[in-house]
């Protein structure tokens, strides 16, 4: 009884490691996601700032559907995206 016990609680702690582990994975993902979303609020802060055309919003809105990297967008309004401001 005392052997069942204690196996079956060996089985338990397994598995909870294993689902310790994969919401570890998912922590991660989420935390590279908030990442590219912060990325992405920065950019829309400049474009807002810099008062940048409709053309450029569209090729912004775009860059987002594809799930681009905004760090990486270089706009048609002379805007890098990043804090650093215009180029």
């Amino acid at each position: 009884m005392v052997a069942d016990d204690s196996e079956r609680l060996w089985e338990d702690l397994c598995e909870c490691e294993d689902q310790l582990g994969l919401i570890q994975e998912e922590v991660e993902d989420l935390k590279a996601h908030i990442k590219w979303l912060e990325g992405w609020v920065d950019l829309l802060f400049t474009v807002i700032a810099d008062n940048l055309s409709w053309a450029c919003f569209q090729d912004l809105w775009d860059a987002y559907q594809e799930g681009k990297d905004a760090k990486e967008l270089h706009l048609s309004g002379g805007t890098t995206g990043s804090k650093e401001g215009k180029r």
